[in-house]
Formats: C-alpha cells, sequence, structure tokens
C-alpha cells in the first residue's frame, strides 16, 4: 500500500482523531495517568486480537514465504498454527506487562471509567474496520505470514515506551508531552505497519531469491 492511499484511508484518520480527543481531553479535563495507561494497554491487547484474527483466518498466502522446520509453507492451513503461537507470544508479553503497570501506576488515583469506555470502544471500531479491509485486501494479493506475525510489535513497541517515559521520569503531572509523542508514534507506526502489509513481494525469480536470502545468512 502507497503512503498516499494510507493518507485516504478513513481507519488512519479515525486512529488520529482519537488519539488527539484523548490529548485534548487530558489537557482539559487533567484525568489521571492510571486512566490513560489503562486505556492504551486495552488498546495494544484489542490490535493484538485483531492480529490473531487476520493470522487464523488467513488466505492466499504467497507460497514459500516462510518455512517451518526447513520447509515452506504453500497452503493456507499450514500458515494458521502462527496464530496460535502469536497469541501466546503476545499473551506472554501484555501478562508481564500488566504486573509492570500495575508497580507504576497508583491504585488510589481516580479512574475515569466513562472515559475509558469510549476510548476502548473506538480503538476497537477502528481495529474492527482494519481487519475488514485486510480481509479484502486478500482477496486479490498475497500475504507474508510472517511479515503478518511481527506488524503489531513494530506499532506498540514505540507506542509504549511513549507511555512509559512519564513513569520513568516522575512526570506524571506534565503528560501532554507524552500523549502527543504516543499520537506521533501510534500514527506514524501505523502508517509503516500499512505499507509493510501491503507491500509488493519480491519478484519469483530463482537468482533473486537465492541472493536474498544469501544476504540474510
Amino acid at each position: 500500500m502507497k503512503l498516499k492511499d494510507s493518507l485516504r484511508d478513513p481507519s488512519f484518520w479515525t486512529l488520529l482523531a482519537i488519539n488527539l480527543a484523548l490529548v485534548a481531553y487530558y489537557i482539559y479535563y487533567q484525568t489521571g495517568f492510571r486512566t490513560l495507561v489503562w486505556i492504551y494497554w486495552f488498546q495494544s491487547g484489542i490490535i493484538g486480537f485483531f492480529n490473531f484474527l487476520n493470522l487464523l483466518t488467513i488466505r492466499n498466502i504467497k507460497p514459500g514465504s516462510f518455512t517451518v522446520n526447513d520447509k515452506p509453507v504453500t497452503k493456507d492451513s499450514q500458515a494458521r498454527w502462527l496464530a496460535l503461537f502469536f497469541a501466546f507470544h503476545y499473551g506472554i508479553f501484555h501478562f508481564v506487562y500488566i504486573i509492570f503497570l500495575y508497580g507504576i501506576t497508583d491504585s488510589k488515583e481516580p479512574f475515569d471509567f466513562g472515559l475509558f469506555k469510549i476510548s476502548v470502544g473506538a480503538f476497537f471500531l477502528d481495529q474492527l474496520w482494519g481487519f475488514i479491509r485486510a480481509k479484502q485486501w486478500e482477496k486479490t494479493n498475497q500475504t507474508n505470514p510472517g511479515t503478518l506475525f511481527f506488524l503489531p510489535y513494530l506499532r506498540i513497541v514505540p507506542m509504549h515506551l511513549t507511555i512509559l517515559l512519564p513513569g520513568f521520569l516522575k512526570a506524571f503531572s506534565h503528560l501532554t508531552v507524552f500523549l502527543v509523542l504516543k499520537t506521533l508514534a501510534d500514527t506514524i507506526t501505523y502508517l509503516i505497519t500499512e505499507w509493510l502489509y501491503g507491500k509488493p513481494d519480491q519478484p519469483d525469480d530463482p537468482n533473486v531469491l537465492r541472493s536474498i536470502r544469501n544476504g540474510q545468512r
């Protein structure tokens, strides 16, 4: 997918609008760090959930785009085991992360449940729309399951780093700059992942593929 196509994508503008609305809400109401942290944790979980569904329902894979036990995978059904492995791997990551967040947030700080419900719901609908678009894209394009497996990490790692910065710097009362950084990280890496997902595959010429493999060793 080209950058200009991503910029015309309603999902991108919805994502940007949700993040900017949270920034504006924080500036106006000065809602606490605890509320924002859990909103973004659930956003990250939603991203993983829909990527799991994407892997589970994958179709039209590019034959031989990845291997299992040194054997190229050629069927969609063979690729779906990645969904279970992704769920386990992503789940462990977020389980450890949730324990860490409990340690850096103040349980006595007020929690804005109304903002939480609206924000998480908006992120869920945004990801649902992205999932539908991905399934439409797969009808006419071949998919690399290996690339799809790692795309959520490319997006959420920068996002979580900006979330955690206030905790490390003890700057809970000055979150605006970090919320802006989180918005930038989220939207920019969204564009990158969309570009990678829709990036044309390498030519099937054996010499080209051989040179690529040799260069990766």
